[in-house]
């Protein structure tokens, strides 16, 4: 039998062993990272979800089709593309009947005043999140339902990101 180790929110380990007992509001998640390929279409899969998946600096425009939400289902992307790229990052749902309800804030480094910005989705026409020239993001969502991500995190680059129709 596997060895287990519950650890609480700070993460200090609380209990290990192979017989453990876990009461009330307990989660066990996983924490697996995975680095996507560098292609130009990605489809995930309900696999991916409870892991960080990192997108690596990417050759070309690259679309990351998401799987359809189910209530609870976590997907967190990172992703250091650099200063000098150019090219974008697209997520979509499988259809244009999946939204995203959230914000993310836009940190804009190409400004000198004001240089972060908040883009919501509207969580009933918004299906597309696209990333032009991003320099860094880290975007988690959270399915609210068969038909909504939620949505929170925030990007940084020259271009602010957009949360709308496709």
């Amino acid at each position: 039998m596997p060895k287990v180790t519950v650890t609480d929110a700070k993460g200090l380990v609380q209990s290990t062993g192979a017989g453990v007992t876990l009461e009330g509001d307990t989660v066990i998640q996983n924490s697996k990272v995975v680095l996507l390929t560098d292609t130009a279409s990605t489809t995930l899969t309900k696999a991916h979800a409870g892991r960080t998946m990192v997108i690596p600096n990417i050759g070309q425009d690259s679309t990351y089709t998401l799987p359809t939400p189910e209530a609870g289902m976590l997907l967190h992307f990172i992703g250091t593309p650099g200063a000098a790229d150019t090219n974008d990052i697209i997520f979509r749902a499988t259809d244009d009947t999946i939204f995203f309800q959230g914000a993310l804030i836009h940190h804009d480094t190409d400004q000198t005043g004001q240089t972060s910005a908040t883009v919501w989705g509207d969580g009933s026409s918004n299906d597309r999140i696209k990333l032009d020239l991003p320099e860094a993001f880290d975007i988690h969502l959270i399915g609210k339902s068969a038909t909504v991500w939620y949505l929170y995190g925030w990007t940084a680059g020259a271009t602010p990101v957009a949360v709308a129709n496709a």
